[in-house]
Protein backbone atom coordinates (compact mmCIF):
# COMPACT_ATOMS: atom_id res chain seq x y z
CA UNK A 1 0.00 0.00 0.00
CA UNK A 2 1.63 3.39 -1.20
CA UNK A 3 0.99 6.62 0.48
CA UNK A 4 -1.24 8.93 -0.91
CA UNK A 5 0.82 11.58 -2.75
CA UNK A 6 0.95 15.32 -1.13
CA UNK A 7 -0.64 18.20 -2.75
CA UNK A 8 2.48 20.53 -3.85
CA UNK A 9 2.23 23.68 -2.31
CA UNK A 10 1.85 25.61 -4.82
CA UNK A 11 -1.56 24.08 -5.31
CA UNK A 12 -2.50 24.73 -2.10
CA UNK A 13 -1.56 28.58 -2.50
CA UNK A 14 -3.24 28.83 -6.21
CA UNK A 15 -6.37 27.44 -4.25
CA UNK A 16 -5.64 29.97 -1.32
CA UNK A 17 -5.67 33.30 -3.86
CA UNK A 18 -8.41 31.99 -6.04
CA UNK A 19 -10.55 32.02 -2.82
CA UNK A 20 -9.33 35.17 -1.91
CA UNK A 21 -9.39 36.54 -5.33
CA UNK A 22 -13.01 35.56 -5.66
CA UNK A 23 -14.32 37.91 -2.99
CA UNK A 24 -12.09 40.81 -3.62
CA UNK A 25 -13.92 40.56 -7.31
CA UNK A 26 -17.27 39.77 -5.94
CA UNK A 27 -16.66 42.82 -3.49
CA UNK A 28 -15.68 45.08 -6.73
CA UNK A 29 -18.62 44.00 -8.74
CA UNK A 30 -21.33 43.74 -6.60
CA UNK A 31 -20.36 45.72 -3.27
CA UNK A 32 -23.97 44.85 -1.50
CA UNK A 33 -23.27 41.04 -2.24
CA UNK A 34 -19.66 41.05 -1.46
CA UNK A 35 -21.06 43.10 2.17
CA UNK A 36 -23.75 40.25 2.68
CA UNK A 37 -20.99 37.37 2.22
CA UNK A 38 -18.64 38.96 4.55
CA UNK A 39 -21.80 39.16 7.29
CA UNK A 40 -21.96 34.90 6.15
CA UNK A 41 -18.38 34.76 6.80
CA UNK A 42 -18.96 35.94 10.38
CA UNK A 43 -22.42 35.02 11.08
CA UNK A 44 -22.26 31.28 9.94
CA UNK A 45 -19.68 30.27 12.93
CA UNK A 46 -20.89 31.99 15.37
CA UNK A 47 -24.35 30.70 14.94
CA UNK A 48 -23.00 27.52 14.84
CA UNK A 49 -20.93 27.79 17.86
CA UNK A 50 -24.27 29.11 19.68
CA UNK A 51 -26.16 25.94 18.76
CA UNK A 52 -23.34 23.43 19.91
CA UNK A 53 -22.61 25.54 22.83
CA UNK A 54 -26.16 25.77 23.73
CA UNK A 55 -26.90 22.04 23.27
CA UNK A 56 -23.78 21.15 25.26
CA UNK A 57 -25.22 23.08 28.39
CA UNK A 58 -28.78 21.67 27.96
CA UNK A 59 -28.80 18.83 26.25
CA UNK A 60 -28.93 14.85 27.60
CA UNK A 61 -25.41 12.82 28.61
CA UNK A 62 -26.10 10.90 25.35
CA UNK A 63 -26.30 14.24 22.88
CA UNK A 64 -22.95 16.04 25.05
CA UNK A 65 -20.85 12.78 24.22
CA UNK A 66 -22.32 12.56 20.50
CA UNK A 67 -21.29 16.22 19.87
CA UNK A 68 -17.80 15.76 21.63
CA UNK A 69 -17.32 12.76 19.39
CA UNK A 70 -18.23 14.55 16.37
CA UNK A 71 -16.02 17.82 17.13
CA UNK A 72 -13.40 15.27 17.83
CA UNK A 73 -14.24 13.62 14.73
CA UNK A 74 -13.70 17.23 12.93
CA UNK A 75 -10.71 17.83 14.71
CA UNK A 76 -8.89 14.30 13.85
CA UNK A 77 -8.47 13.62 17.35
CA UNK A 78 -8.40 9.70 18.92
CA UNK A 79 -10.91 9.06 21.32
CA UNK A 80 -9.90 9.26 24.97
CA UNK A 81 -9.18 6.01 26.48
CA UNK A 82 -12.09 4.52 28.51
CA UNK A 83 -11.57 4.16 32.56
CA UNK A 84 -10.50 1.01 33.31
CA UNK A 85 -14.07 -1.29 33.91
CA UNK A 86 -12.93 -3.35 36.67
CA UNK A 87 -10.29 -0.90 39.33
CA UNK A 88 -9.97 -3.35 41.94
CA UNK A 89 -11.93 -4.88 44.79
CA UNK A 90 -11.16 -1.99 46.85
CA UNK A 91 -11.32 0.51 44.37
CA UNK A 92 -13.07 4.25 45.76
CA UNK A 93 -11.48 7.20 47.31
CA UNK A 94 -10.81 5.42 50.72
CA UNK A 95 -7.02 5.31 50.75
CA UNK A 96 -7.39 4.31 53.95
CA UNK A 97 -8.93 0.84 53.06
CA UNK A 98 -7.43 0.52 49.87
CA UNK A 99 -3.84 0.98 51.93
CA UNK A 100 -5.33 -1.71 54.27
CA UNK A 101 -6.77 -4.08 51.45
CA UNK A 102 -2.80 -4.15 49.87
CA UNK A 103 -1.31 -5.07 53.03
CA UNK A 104 -3.69 -8.20 53.48
CA UNK A 105 -2.52 -8.69 49.97
CA UNK A 106 1.12 -9.46 51.24
CA UNK A 107 -0.36 -11.52 54.33
CA UNK A 108 1.38 -14.96 53.61
CA UNK A 109 4.05 -16.96 54.96
CA UNK A 110 7.77 -15.15 54.60
CA UNK A 111 8.77 -18.61 52.52
CA UNK A 112 5.89 -18.16 50.21
CA UNK A 113 6.32 -13.88 50.11
CA UNK A 114 5.74 -12.38 46.92
CA UNK A 115 7.69 -11.75 44.11
CA UNK A 116 8.76 -8.34 42.98
CA UNK A 117 5.85 -8.45 39.96
CA UNK A 118 3.41 -10.08 42.09
CA UNK A 119 4.06 -7.18 44.83
CA UNK A 120 3.90 -4.71 41.83
CA UNK A 121 0.27 -6.26 40.67
CA UNK A 122 -1.13 -6.10 44.15
CA UNK A 123 -0.21 -2.21 44.47
CA UNK A 124 -2.09 -1.96 40.99
CA UNK A 125 -4.91 -3.61 41.28
CA UNK A 126 -5.80 -1.10 44.53
CA UNK A 127 -5.01 1.76 42.97
CA UNK A 128 -0.90 2.64 44.73
CA UNK A 129 2.21 2.96 43.23
CA UNK A 130 4.24 0.09 43.45
CA UNK A 131 7.19 2.76 44.09
CA UNK A 132 5.84 2.98 47.74
CA UNK A 133 6.75 -0.47 48.45
CA UNK A 134 9.83 0.77 49.65
CA UNK A 135 8.56 2.61 52.19
CA UNK A 136 6.39 0.31 53.46
CA UNK A 137 9.42 -1.72 54.33
CA UNK A 138 11.46 1.18 55.59
CA UNK A 139 8.01 1.69 57.93
CA UNK A 140 8.24 -2.02 59.15
CA UNK A 141 5.42 -2.89 57.53
CA UNK A 142 6.54 -5.18 55.11
CA UNK A 143 9.54 -7.74 55.03
CA UNK A 144 11.57 -8.16 51.76
CA UNK A 145 14.17 -10.92 51.54
CA UNK A 146 15.84 -11.48 48.25
CA UNK A 147 12.89 -11.88 45.73
CA UNK A 148 9.78 -12.20 48.76
CA UNK A 149 8.19 -9.86 49.81
CA UNK A 150 5.57 -10.46 53.40
CA UNK A 151 3.64 -8.53 55.71
CA UNK A 152 5.05 -8.32 59.52
CA UNK A 153 3.54 -8.38 62.22
CA UNK A 154 3.36 -4.07 62.49
CA UNK A 155 1.33 -4.73 59.06
CA UNK A 156 -0.75 -6.91 59.85
CA UNK A 157 -2.14 -5.31 63.13
CA UNK A 158 -2.17 -1.80 61.34
CA UNK A 159 -3.99 -3.43 58.48
CA UNK A 160 -6.28 -4.99 60.94
CA UNK A 161 -7.48 -2.08 62.85
CA UNK A 162 -8.16 0.11 59.58
CA UNK A 163 -9.78 -2.55 57.86
CA UNK A 164 -12.12 -3.85 60.96
CA UNK A 165 -10.94 -7.57 61.16
CA UNK A 166 -7.73 -10.24 60.21
CA UNK A 167 -6.15 -10.11 57.25
CA UNK A 168 -7.17 -13.03 54.78
CA UNK A 169 -4.71 -15.32 54.23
Amino acid sequence: MSPEPRTPGWVKLGTGLAVIGAEITESVLHPVAAEGLAIADAAIPLIVGLILFATIVLGTTETVDRIFRLLRWVTNRPEPTAPSANPGPSAGNDLIARQAATLHEFDVPPQQGLTRAQASAAFRKHGLDPRAMGFWVRAGYLAREGDRRWLTDKGREWADSKSGGPAAA
